[in-house]
């Protein structure tokens, strides 16, 4: 259970304000860049709105450990749909404001020409543990994802892998639904309080990977995404 919150979340969603294995809202580190994020804001709706932005462009795209956890995700340069929507969730439960999971099975080809072909033959079609945090503000849950960062998205652009259509923006508002999976969504499989079964389940998935098969991959798909990124990063 978080005790610390700088917000008081309504009584009735008080399970989406815990602290998990995983999700650790609870570790001090956590707490405090949360509330540092949230200094000089006047409601959770502002507080949520910085942790989004701050997640998304603090940790650039690139693979880390699947059982990651949100601390350790703090003191990480990048990281992925897992990672940064775990961190994502803990902050915002940090501060009281209930935030929870949303499973979606997405085609891969959301990845294709991100990561190195490599490991883009490794991951199965379809994936089948995307999630995206999902807040309650103002009365209502509001989708916020925010997996790939404002330069891996422009790099995505400038380079073609991405079009406008499918995928404008990763800007959120702090208002409106922000899904940006949508052009690939094959099955939404709801919500959870809890992520930690899931990351068991993925853990499980890849266990029969040799470990230094595992590293070399990683290792070669985040190069190859850190070179995409500068190859074409420049400003549309």
């Amino acid at each position: 259970m978080n005790n610390h919150m700088y917000f008081s979340p309504p009584k009735d969603l008080t399970e989406y304000t815990e602290s998990t294995k995983y999700c650790n809202a609870n570790d001090p580190m956590v707490i405090s860049k949360a509330e540092e994020l949230a200094n000089d804001v006047k409601n959770p709706s502002e507080a949520a709105l910085i942790i989004h932005s701050w997640v998304r462009d603090s940790f650039l795209f690139g693979f880390t450990p699947f059982d990651e956890q949100a601390s350790e995700t703090l003191e990480a340069t990048h990281g992925w749909c897992l990672t940064k929507t775990n961190l994502q969730v803990a902050m915002l439960r940090a501060l009281g404001i209930p935030a929870r999971f949303h499973q979606v099975v997405l085609r891969k080809k959301a990845l294709k020409g991100l990561i190195s072909g490599p490991m883009y033959l490794v991951i199965k079609d379809p994936i089948w543990f995307h999630p995206y945090c999902e807040c309650y503000l103002d009365g209502r849950w509001i989708t916020c994802d925010l997996w790939i960062d404002r330069q891996t998205h422009q790099a995505a652009l400038n380079a073609g892998v991405y079009i406008p259509d499918n995928f404008p923006s990763v800007e959120w508002n702090g208002k409106d639904d922000l899904n940006i999976v949508g052009h690939w969504l094959l099955e939404d499989r709801g919500t959870l309080a809890s992520y930690d079964q899931v990351v068991e389940e993925v853990v499980e998935t890849f266990k029969s990977m040799p470990k230094w098969m595992g590293n070399w991959l990683v290792k070669g798909s985040n190069r190859y995404t850190a070179n995409f990124r500068k190859r074409n990063g420049q400003q549309a």
